[in-house]
């Protein structure tokens, strides 16, 4: 299920990545839509983990790519209304409301968010891949993992299960109903080397 990552670092700042799955398959151009938890529990520690793993995932974008973020509590928050092409400028512009985010949207409903976006518009030329940062404490677990089992043909899902008590059934759940990876970063943990394997 995992990427592997091989990082050129490139003159304005960006780097160029080639990501290669087990099958060979290579994509230059994806469309990457980071979801984030910033219910309650998210608070502390736990929201500067994945706002930490969500700076290095944008700076990580290959060229030419799409992306978005949308930030989910008891309701869901979309950075821009669609995908933007990545390049210097809205990669500055998505750090900027980075810095601002906080785990001030109340309650766990990650259903919203996903169901939101599949209902985006998907272009075949930049293959959708979901980036799910959470630390798994949704209210339904089985409506989330069934509603990317019924989608996975039109998007990859990779999540990230944040802190000690990130539902392992839920983040390894909805990786394998969304044909992508899963990783646990536990309080304290230097979050570096699992957000490499990306």
């Amino acid at each position: 299920f995992f990427f592997f990552f091989f990082f050129f670092q490139a003159e304005d700042g960006i780097r160029d990545v080639e990501r290669s799955r087990g099958l060979g398959d290579v994509y230059k151009r994806q469309e990457y839509i980071f979801i984030l938890d910033c219910s309650g529990s998210m608070s502390g520690n736990r929201i500067k983990q994945a706002k930490s793993a969500l700076d290095m995932l944008l700076r990580s974008l290959p060229v030419n790519s799409k992306f978005n973020i949308v930030c989910f509590g008891s309701n869901c928050e979309f950075f821009k209304p669609a995908s933007l092409y990545y390049d210097p400028s809205t990669l500055q512009e998505a750090l900027n409301y980075l810095k601002d985010i906080s785990a001030n949207l109340g309650g766990t409903d990650l259903y919203k968010p996903l169901a939101e976006v599949i209902k985006l518009p998907f272009s075949p030329s930049h293959p959708r891949s979901l980036f799910v940062l959470t630390d798994g404490d949704v209210d339904d677990s089985k409506a989330v993992i069934d509603i990317i089992k019924k989608s996975h043909h039109n998007m990859r899902v990779h999540s990230f299960g944040i802190g000690a008590d990130a539902s392992r059934d839920l983040v390894k759940g909805a990786a394998i109903a969304g044909h992508g990876s899963f990783q646990f970063v536990k309080a304290g943990e230097d979050i570096t080397p699992k957000v490499m394997q990306y």
